[in-house]
């Protein structure tokens, strides 16, 4: 799941709420926090983390903690692997609209009323971006 989560950036319970349709994970609009259906692209990688193990984020919290010796951390939470999905974006060039549209937030200010744009092969390309970033990351660590 934690995989999944940093691979795509979504939260848990979009994650765990949301379902495949071919390459794209979908996430209706009554599990989206902003009301809009949403989807992301599922890179190689995000997909053999397929299919996730039905937890829940108190769980799955708990667990991180336990592994990475935070058990008395209570600012650590599997949403900081969101905001270093978009980190990692920015970092290697993502303009931030894309960014923005790959993790379903809300557009503001002209934005929000003139560009309704998806940017399809934009957020593609940035899903693969960060899937490379993250594959380079974990080789080091090795």
């Amino acid at each position: 799941m934690l995989r999944f989560l940093l691979l795509t950036g979504l939260r848990i319970s979009e994650a765990r709420n949301g379902y495949k349709d071919g390459d794209k994970w979908i996430v209706n609009k009554e599990i989206s926090k902003n009301g809009k259906s949403h989807w992301v692209y599922l890179t190689e990688t995000a997909k053999q983390q397929l299919p996730l193990p039905k937890t829940t984020a108190t769980n799955i919290q708990a667990w991180l903690r336990r592994r990475l010796g935070f058990e008395n951390n209570n600012r650590y939470t599997p949403h900081d692997l969101r905001r270093t999905c978009a980190t990692k974006m920015a970092d290697n060039d993502i303009e931030p609209f894309i960014v923005e549209r790959v993790l379903n937030h809300k557009l503001e200010g002209v934005m929000a009323v003139y560009n309704r744009a998806e940017y399809e092969r934009e957020r593609i390309n940035a899903s693969l971006l960060i899937e490379k970033v993250i594959l380079e990351l974990v080789k080091c660590k090795g």
